[in-house]
């Protein structure tokens, strides 16, 4: 007899096949006692049951259209508003731009990160100032996103927030702060960049050279 099979999910958002293979091992254990047919229907009827609950959660993918990837930002899953996130700015969606804005509110890191990183790839320069916000996010790689957004959308009006990152505590942030200024190529940026070339960190250092010499190249 074939057994319906369904992916079951753990509250951490993991597969819970343990969960499959203990509800067979209870159906061998009815079957040796001669239950064979109460073990399948109990198998059947848990793991329908648990499908039917909704722990089986659809994970964005290519098929599923803007608007309701826009919807999903707003999922209880953090996995399913990550990758939501994520795909909205694989697609350069100019009508997420605001919804992504609202989810660089998120309370997991991860959403924010992939938040930022869309709205870079997406360009639009309205969200510059919450972008500029993000650089003041509590997590360090959701600032090393920002900064890298920041450069993507191309707007010098920008660098003056970017210089300030180059004070930042974490030296990713600072490297890439160094990086995005070498990007926009405003050679008011110069002087601050000189400066962080006296970074204690070498990866800044290194930065702070490659956008000087990509301004001196323009």
């Amino acid at each position: 007899m074939q057994y319906p099979r369904f992916q079951l999910r753990s509250k951490k958002g993991g597969d819970a096949h343990g969960t499959e293979n203990s509800l067979r091992l209870l159906t061998a254990r009815l079957r040796a006692c001669g239950l064979a047919y109460a073990g399948r229907m109990l198998l059947g009827g848990l793991l329908g049951l648990a499908a039917f609950a909704g722990c089986e959660k659809p994970r964005p993918d290519g098929s599923w259209s803007s608007q309701r990837l826009t919807d999903a930002l707003n999922h209880p899953k953090v996995g399913v508003r990550e990758r939501a996130a994520q795909l909205l700015g694989e697609r350069e969606e100019k009508e997420a731009v605001w919804p992504l804005v609202r989810t660089l509110g998120d309370r997991e890191w991860t959403v924010r990160h992939n938040a930022v990183r869309s709205l870079g790839q997406i360009g639009d320069r309205r969200a510059a100032v919450p972008l500029i916000r993000s650089l003041k996010d509590n997590h360090w790689w959701v600032r090393v996103g920002a900064t890298q957004a920041l450069a993507q959308l191309k707007d010098r009006s920008v660098m003056i927030a970017l210089i300030a990152a180059l004070r930042d505590e974490n030296e990713s942030v600072r490297a890439g702060a160094a990086r995005s200024l070498g990007l926009l190529g405003d050679r008011r940026a110069i002087g601050p960049l000189r400066i962080a070339l006296k970074d204690d960190m070498s990866r800044v250092r290194t930065s702070a050279v490659e956008a000087l010499e990509r301004m001196a190249a323009q």
